[in-house]
C-alpha cells in the first residue's frame, strides 16, 4: 500500500484549504479483494481513522478522532499512462522521430517538399514495433489506460477540523512534540510515519491480507 501526498497542494503554500492524499494499493492487494470499490470504501474508513490518531492533538481537551476531521473520498478505478512514467520516458525518442516522419509526410503531401510518404510510412510502422514499452501490441503513449487492476482512493481532507474552529496541518514541520505556550503544555504535529504504518496494518487486519516483507511500508523505507 502506497500512500501518496500528506502534503499541502498548490493553493496557498503559506495557507492551504484541504490537502490531497492517495491511497494506492498495489495490483496484488487489489487482486487479494477482487478489486471490489465497497472494499475499498470500507478500508478508506478504516484508514481515515488512523489519519485521525497521527494527530498529536486535541479538541476540546481530547484526543482527534474521526469525527473532527472533514474530508470527501472517491474511489477511480483506472490510470492513465503520464509523462513522468517510465514507458513514456523511455518510449519518447521514438514518439519524436515518429513526429518527424509524420510532420515530412504532411510536408510531401502539400507539395512543400518531395519524396516518398510509403517509404517514410514503413519507416513509421517499425518505429512504433520497435519502441520499448507496448501494451497490447500498440506502442505506449499518454493518456492510455494502463493494463490490470488500478483502482485507487483519491481524498481531499479540509484544513480545519469539523468545527471549523481548528487547524488540522499535515504541513507542520513538528512531529508529535510539545511545547508550553501561555504557560500551558500544547501538543502539536502530524507523525506521518505512524499514519501510513497504521493504515498498511489496518488493510492487512479487515483483509486478513498476508503480506510479504518487501511490501512492507518498513522495507520501502529502508531500501
Amino acid at each position: 500500500m502506497r500512500v501518496k501526498g500528506l502534503e499541502p497542494p498548490h493553493l496557498a503554500a503559506s495557507d492551504p484549504k484541504f490537502y490531497s492524499i492517495t491511497l494506492n494499493p498495489s495490483q496484488r492487494e487489489l487482486k487479494a479483494i477482487g478489486d471490489s470499490p465497497e472494499a475499498l470504501k470500507r478500508y478508506t474508513r478504516e484508514a481515515m481513522k488512523e489519519y485521525a490518531k497521527a494527530f498529536n492533538r486535541e479538541i476540546d481537551g481530547k484526543p482527534v478522532r474521526v469525527d473532527d476531521i472533514k474530508y470527501y473520498a472517491k474511489v477511480e478505478r483506472q490510470r492513465i499512462f503520464k509523462g513522468t512514467d517510465k514507458q513514456i520516458r523511455e518510449n519518447q525518442p521514438y514518439a519524436t522521430k515518429i513526429l518527424e516522419l509524420k510532420q515530412e509526410i504532411r510536408n510531401i503531401e502539400s507539395g512543400e517538399h518531395t519524396g516518398s510518404t510509403k517509404k517514410l510510412e514503413k519507416e513509421i510502422q517499425r518505429l512504433e514495433k520497435e519502441a520499448p514499452h507496448q501494451l497490447n501490441g500498440k506502442r505506449i503513449i499518454r493518456g492510455m489506460s494502463k493494463s490490470g487492476p488500478q483502482s485507487h482512493i483519491h481524498i481531499i481532507v479540509s484544513r480545519k477540523d469539523a468545527s471549523n474552529r481548528y487547524n488540522l496541518s499535515l504541513g507542520s514541520k513538528y512531529k508529535a512534540s510539545e511545547v508550553k505556550m501561555n504557560g500551558k503544555t500544547v501538543k502539536r504535529g502530524f507523525d506521518r510515519d505512524t499514519f501510513v504504518k497504521n493504515a498498511e496494518k489496518t488493510f492487512d487486519k479487515i483483509f486478513d491480507y498476508k503480506r510479504n516483507y518487501v511490501e512492507t511500508y518498513r522495507a520501502k523505507k529502508t531500501f
